[in-house]
């Protein structure tokens, strides 16, 4: 951090794993915001409480997303293999936003789950989230099965469309291809307003 802190100030994300088992994140979080970084972490929430909440804040984290597979409790603790798990994850957004604490919603879309981003963005409107983050899945090991390529025009699509209603900004991440298909929908200008596609490099 203090080598990226003398070339530059860029976001920096705290993820894993999950940043939270570390005892030492919030030790971390304030030496990079001190240093003039702009600190966020992604996380699970199933350990974010109201005092975890408040102890990022004053560290200096200034977004935490949080991962949501799905906007029905069943199916997210499902693919997580852990019951409670959405529950969990709702209430440290809840956490979140009483003690002002932006965060957004990390949502992997899936076979499983594609459909559910209208559901997706009255959720995350409802817990007063700042933005979701829409990713898609890397086809490696089991992933595979789980890849759905053949719909991804269709849902580049309704994304587009839902970026327009949506009272909250959405934005694909890990997917190039999106601003390609912004542009000849949109035209470039508009189209570099709704997200590149991938925020690494």
């Amino acid at each position: 951090m203090d080598q990226l802190a003398q070339v530059g100030k860029p976001v920096v994300i705290l993820s894993g794993g999950e940043p939270l088992l570390r005892p030492d994140v919030f030790e971390l979080a304030k030496h990079g915001s001190q240093s003039g970084l702009r600190m966020v972490l992604g996380t699970n929430a199933t350990t974010l409480d109201e005092g975890v909440a408040k102890r990022l804040r004053e560290a200096g984290i200034q977004r935490v997303g949080v991962s949501l597979d799905s906007v029905a409790s069943e199916k997210h603790d499902r693919f997580r293999g852990v019951s409670g798990a959405w529950k969990r994850a709702i209430d440290g957004m809840r956490a979140c936003a009483e003690v002002g604490l932006s965060f957004q919603i990390h949502f992997t879309i899936t076979k499983f789950n594609y459909q559910e981003l209208d559901q997706l963005v009255d959720l995350a409107t409802k817990l007063g989230a700042d933005a979701i983050r829409l990713f898609f899945i890397v086809p490696t090991g089991r992933a595979e099965a789980m890849e759905l390529r053949e719909l991804y025009l269709g849902i580049l699509r309704a994304v587009l469309e839902l970026q327009d209603r949506s009272p909250i900004p959405i934005r694909p991440t890990c997917m190039p291809q999106f601003i390609k298909m912004a542009a000849d929908l949109c035209g470039l200008s508009d189209a570099l307003k709704r997200g590149t596609g991938c925020l690494a490099a």
